[in-house]
């Protein structure tokens, strides 16, 4: 992968096209929160090459943060060399990180998700912007061009997947479900004080188990299209900040 983390990328672009038309909440934009095993990966990356390629929402400046994500906060917020090791999908105590933020010079867990916000935000509100996990959902919940997804599954088909991709044994896929569906929903409600799995809090939400990813790509993809043509998508959010 280029040294240039795709923010810059995608900044650049959104930044060359500002002048012809203002992005801001006008495009739309993603959240895909996941399960572990649910196959996000692939999806993401198959989602973001179909909305790039061939779609109704067909832009090639449409760009995936998953893996880079936490790169991406952390380049966006000028944080020092070696932070993306201090931001798992986690949450731990405020009291003993407040404490380590003092003697170790580091940003706390507390000030990261803030940074974490801030580029999150940023992300949504320029649109084409696909943003997996760390409570995207909840932090673009008021953003009206950014459509929320979650990818679940049951616990044998995400473990199957997990066992193969991985080359796990059944114990060691369990406990890597386990350990990373836990985190995220810690995460969650640490920082957002919300129900990760709280249905209410998804515009779209997808059982992947008999589903291809080709599939899934699909039903979002059509999915973000109708909404957002529709009567409480971004054709009347437009309609409104241009009366």
């Amino acid at each position: 992968m280029s040294e240039v983390v795709p923010f810059r990328r995608f900044l650049a672009a959104k930044l060359e096209l500002s002048a012809a038309r203002a992005y801001a909440s006008q495009e739309p934009s993603i959240t895909l929160s996941r399960q572990a095993g649910a196959r996000a990966v692939s999806i993401g990356e198959k989602l973001v090459q179909s909305l790039q390629e061939d779609s109704p929402l067909k832009d090639p400046h449409w760009t995936l943060f998953d893996q880079d994500l936490v790169r991406t906060i952390v380049e966006d917020n000028d944080l020092p060399p070696g932070t993306e090791q201090d931001m798992p999908e986690d949450s731990v105590s405020m009291i003993g990180d407040a404490v380590r933020e003092v003697f170790r010079k580091k940003p706390s867990d507390w000030t990261l998700f803030e940074h974490t916000v801030h580029t999150i935000r940023k992300l949504c509100d320029m649109g084409h912007a696909i943003v997996v996990g760390r409570g995207g959902n909840h932090i673009a919940a008021d953003l009206a061009n950014t459509f929320r997804v979650r990818l679940v599954g049951s616990f044998a088909c995400r473990r199957d997947h997990v066992m193969e991709k991985f080359g796990m044994t059944e114990k060691a896929a369990d406990d890597y479900l386990d350990t990373r569906d836990n985190g995220r929903r810690r995460y969650v409600k640490a920082h957002l004080g919300e129900d990760i799995e709280d249905p209410a809090s998804y515009d779209l939400i997808i059982n992947t188990d008999r589903l291809s990813d080709d599939t899934v790509v699909s039903i979002i993809i059509h999915a973000v299209a109708s909404w957002s043509d529709g009567p409480s998508g971004l054709a009347k959010s437009q309609s409104a900040a241009e009366a």
